[in-house]
């Protein structure tokens, strides 16, 4: 009987961690202290998949409504936060080519928006954890979103740089098993 009962669990512990492989990440917050600074509303962001596999790629997609255009020259920028200094991840990404990549060119109207970059995920990534941020400005520089995570090796706990008390997710030699 104990037989089963544990094989039952192993089971259980086996489909949890194919449904976490396949997921997506969801406990993202403001970045900013008065969120109504922002252009776009953001009513979902995530990232998948979750877990995250290192030298694989992953995506960061994000939905909202705009109150302006996003014109030309608008750009988003991936940032690493590690012991309170921010670290750019890739740089500056020209915001209206990603758009135009998912059948939004630019100008886009004020209205809804939906976003998705996708990076390879770079294996330094599975010895940090690290606040990570999405910050999206206007060609004016005009912040239209910032979006934030923690992330690391396995689940984190809040720091000073993680104020929002979100639990990390972690990025992972997928080549491994998890148990």
């Amino acid at each position: 009987m104990k037989f089963f009962a544990s094989v039952a669990a192993l089971a259980t512990i086996a489909l949890s961690t194919v449904s976490a492989q396949s997921g997506s990440y969801t406990k993202f917050a403001g970045c900013y202290s008065d969120n109504t600074i922002s252009q776009i509303t953001v009513t979902s962001a995530a990232f998948s998949p979750a877990p995250m596999c290192v030298g694989e790629e992953y995506c960061f997609e994000l939905n909202g409504t705009s109150k302006i255009p996003i014109t030309q020259g608008a750009k988003i920028y991936e940032i690493g936060v590690a012991a309170g200094r921010p670290q750019p991840i890739d740089g500056q990404i020209d915001l209206c080519t990603l758009l135009a990549a998912s059948g939004q060119p630019c100008p886009i109207a004020a209205g809804p928006i939906a976003l998705k970059v996708c990076y390879k995920n770079k294996s330094v990534f599975q010895h940090v954890n690290l606040t990570w941020r999405f910050n999206a400005f206007t060609a004016d520089n005009k912040p239209l979103f910032c979006q934030q995570t923690v992330a690391g090796t396995e689940p984190v706990e809040p720091t000073p740089e993680n104020p929002n008390g979100l639990k990390g997710f972690f990025a992972r030699n997928c080549t491994q098993p998890l148990i």
